[in-house]
């Protein structure tokens, strides 16, 4: 997935996702609300055209596997 068509903080939330984190542990290592996360989560599936976490897991392991 290609990270460079995301905020800095998209980045980074979606790299703490990406980890297994929950929103509330993303909250709480990034100093934020759990309100913001879900904020940034949206912009994250907007911006590659998914509904749901899973399916950007999926996206993001697209070129991994070989």
């Amino acid at each position: 997935m290609p990270i460079a068509a995301l905020t800095p903080r998209e980045a980074e939330v979606f790299a703490l996702v990406c980890q297994g984190l929950t929103n509330k542990e993303v909250a709480a290592k990034m100093f934020i609300e759990i309100a913001s996360v879900k904020f940034h989560l949206t912009n994250i599936y907007k911006k590659h055209n998914v509904k749901i976490r899973a399916q950007l897991f999926s996206k993001a392991n697209e070129g991994v596997e070989a």
